[in-house]
């Protein structure tokens, strides 16, 4: 990731011209759009270089939906009109400047784990509902067969 690394420092102590959107501080559109070309030129060039000497195949390309890693996949080969290859879509995209990244791991990070409470939850709900509907099904059975007796 040489290149990346290169162009990181270089952006580092590039002059920005900003302005302003919806309130948020924002770099200038323009110079936006060209940190985005340039970073995904680079981040596809690193990515190429990689993965050029691994044991499997890849194709690394920049489409209309950012940089795409292509993965040939043995299993997709002979699957009716698939390509053969898992697509990774790596869009990279230019934050606004007030974007707080340790606030945004923060929230995500307690989103994760309030999706993995509900889980939990959701699992324990039918692990309780599945055991009264067994005791249900049980007393049923069991009114059945007084009521048969009785008869």
């Amino acid at each position: 990731m040489n290149n990346l690394i290169k162009f990181l420092e270089s952006l580092s102590n590039q002059k920005l011209t900003l302005s302003s959107r919806a309130g948020s501080p924002t770099i200038k559109s323009t110079q936006r759009n060209q940190i985005k070309k340039d970073i995904e030129q680079v981040f596809l060039k690193d990515l190429r270089e990689v993965l050029k000497d691994s044991d499997f195949n890849t194709v690394v390309e920049k489409t209309e939906h950012g940089v795409i890693l292509g993965l040939e996949h043995d299993n997709l080969l002979n699957v009716k009109n698939a390509s053969g290859e898992i697509a990774f879509e790596i869009n990279i995209k230019v934050k606004n400047l007030d974007y707080d990244i340790v606030n945004e791991k923060i929230n995500y990070e307690f989103e994760q784990e309030q999706k993995e409470l509900r889980k939990k939850e959701k699992a324990e709900n039918k692990k309780r509902k599945i055991k009264r509907d067994a005791i249900i099904r049980e007393q049923k059975r069991l009114a059945k067969e007084k009521q048969r007796a009785t008869e």
